[in-house]
Formats: C-alpha cells, sequence, structure tokens
C-alpha cells in the first residue's frame, strides 16, 4: 500500500481465532477506532492499535507491507515480523521500519521483547539474504507496540539476547518500543513529543 498520509496498524488474530471470521494484522488509512462496524465483535474496552503518524511539514510518500499478506514470509514457518514501512523519498538515507505489535499484559510487556527483537532480526536478514536490503542504505528501525499498555516507551532492549544485541549494533539499527512514531522526516522516525 502506497500512502502519504498516517496510517494504522491492528492485529485482530487472538480476538478472530474462535471466529468463522478469522482476521490477522490489517492496515488501515483510518483509525480503527472511526470505524466500529468493521471491527471484531467483542474486542477488550483496551483496545488499541499502532499509529504511524505523518509530520505537518513536506510530503513523504512511502510504503506499507503486511508481511502476514506475503506467502514467502509465511509459507516457510520462519518467524517474521508482522509489517514492514519504507519511505520513498528520494534522499541520501531514507527510512526502513521493521513492526511487531504484542496484545500482551502490561506486565508481560519486557517478556515479548527479546521476541520481537529476533522476529524483526529475522525479518531483516531473510530480506538481506533475498538482496531486497541493501545494508547502510537506509536508518533502520525496529519497532516493537505494545497498543493496549499506554506507557511508552516499553521494553528494556537490553535485556535481549546477546547474539541479537549485537546485530542491532553492528547494523546501527534504533530499537523504539511505542504505539505511536511520527515520521519526522525523509529520513528518521522519532517519538512524537509529549506535553509534561
Amino acid at each position: 500500500m502506497e500512502l502519504d498520509s498516517d496510517c494504522y496498524v491492528a492485529d485482530f488474530t487472538e480476538y478472530t481465532k474462535s471466529s468463522p471470521h478469522k482476521r490477522g494484522v490489517e492496515i488501515s488509512r483510518v483509525p480503527f477506532s472511526e470505524i466500529p462496524k468493521l471491527l471484531p465483535k467483542n474486542l477488550p474496552d483496551d483496545f488499541n492499535y499502532f499509529h504511524l503518524k505523518k509530520s505537518a511539514h513536506g510530503n513523504i510518500r512511502y510504503i506499507a507491507v503486511n508481511l502476514e499478506e506475503n506467502a514467502s514470509f509465511i509459507e516457510d514457518g520462519e518467524n517474521n515480523c508482522e509489517c514492514l514501512f519504507e519511505s520513498l523519498a528520494e534522499c541520501k538515507k531514507p527510512w526502513l521500519m521493521f513492526l511487531e505489535m504484542k496484545y500482551c499484559s502490561e506486565k508481560n510487556t519486557d517478556n515479548w521483547t527479546n521476541k520481537a527483537c529476533k522476529q524483526m532480526k529475522g525479518t531483516y536478514e531473510k530480506l538481506e539474504k533475498e538482496s531486497l536490503i541493501i545494508p547502510e542504505s537506509r536508518h533502520v528501525y525496529f519497532v516493537y507496540s505494545v497498543p493496549r499498555n499506554p506507557n511508552e516507551p516499553f521494553g528494556s532492549f537490553e535485556t535481549t539476547q546477546s547474539d541479537v544485541l549485537k546485530f542491532i549494533k553492528d547494523k546501527k539499527i534504533h530499537c523504539l518500543g511505542y504505539n505511536t512514531l511520527l515520521i519526522a522526516t525523509a529520513s528518521h522516525l522519532r517519538p512524537p513529543k509529549k506535553e509534561i
């Protein structure tokens, strides 16, 4: 999906696994809260989603790829992250973002960080092996989102296994634990500023 606006990502897998109408990861141009009639029934009150927010400055186009809809990523049984986003801007070093969402409770947030990093690492390595990523050509972000947890940032990437940490350091990957990120420029993403 090519976008030049905000983007919203939700994962309905857990909430529809016993339903005849199973749903997984979905990407939308409008907030899911604005389309309640299209949402699965019996969602918890604290259901939320990831928001990639476009800056008011400039017209930055990007693509959003739902990897769960890509058969080559799911058929081999490898763990991979859910989505990939890439800036289409012509600049020296555009951004590339991997997204993994966990709908776990607040107390389990840190426990899932390691798994999320491994999934994003696996996806990165698969794309690199297939020459779909040229190392050092992008500002790469691993984004860990916990939509049910409003206490951002979350997850301590220092708790990941040493091989994952070494990979992140060697590839100069930025790790962020947020439910909302701002497309600051064609080259950089950042958490939105919060009022204190």
